[in-house]
């Protein structure tokens, strides 16, 4: 689920990049995570839950604010700071009610989406590099080759576990982008595009060195 979940931001970022107007890019991926989102439950035979719901909640939400980005508003920041808050929300309430393997892969794939649509608001408003789009990719990529690999070589089993560093990362990367979304900011937008590559660049190999140090480690 993961893979084919993931796969589908790959193709969205090339396609969002079709269209010159950041309207019909952003309106595209909106409406395409939104289908998927549903139809991933009723695949799943099951009744969203309350995690699943804030969770849900939070794919219009990610919408405003790229359109407000678009208006060079301050209101967009607002609304990723709420999109931030209900990231929260849903977790502490996923854990107390116990969190299930769909409600995880969804959470984090409304993650990437909301990071889709903030690069791509943020690349056509503010004219930014164009690595400022790396960022969604880096991550679709980062969870999608590892089952593609072990499907042409079975030995191969890339599993990381959670970490504090990477989540203290990964919202260290999100605030950064978020601020990025303050208009007439002093903020150099550039150079905080090259240290969020960076930190998940860095982060994403930190994962990788790690799990094969600890395979290593167990076959001695």
């Amino acid at each position: 689920i993961i893979a084919q979940y993931s796969t589908v931001w790959a193709y969205l970022l090339i396609l969002s990049l079709s269209w010159s107007l950041l309207e019909k890019s952003i309106t595209w991926v909106f409406i395409s995570f939104s289908a998927l989102s549903i139809s991933l439950f009723i695949k799943l035979k099951t009744r969203p839950n309350l995690a699943d719901l804030v969770t849900l909640a939070r794919i219009p939400i990610a919408y405003l604010s790229a359109l407000f980005i678009a208006e060079k508003s301050l209101v967009a920041t607002g609304i990723a700071l709420l999109f931030l808050t209900l990231d929260k929300v849903d977790g502490i309430i996923a854990r107390k009610k116990g969190p299930t393997h769909h409600g995880a892969v969804f959470d984090m794939e409304t993650d990437n989406y909301f990071l889709l649509l903030t690069t791509l608001s943020l690349y056509f408003t503010y004219q930014t590099t164009i690595l400022l789009l790396l960022i969604p990719l880096m991550r679709s990529l980062f969870v999608i080759i590892p089952p593609l690999c072990k499907k042409i070589w079975p030995k191969f089993d890339f599993n990381p576990p959670s970490s504090f560093r990477a989540k203290a990362i990964y919202f260290t990367c999100v605030c950064m982008l978020i601020a990025l979304t303050i208009p007439n900011t002093i903020i150099p937008r550039q150079s905080v595009i090259y240290c969020i590559i960076t930190l998940l660049a860095y982060s994403f190999s930190a994962d990788i060195t790690n799990t094969y140090k600890e395979k290593i480690k167990a076959l001695i």
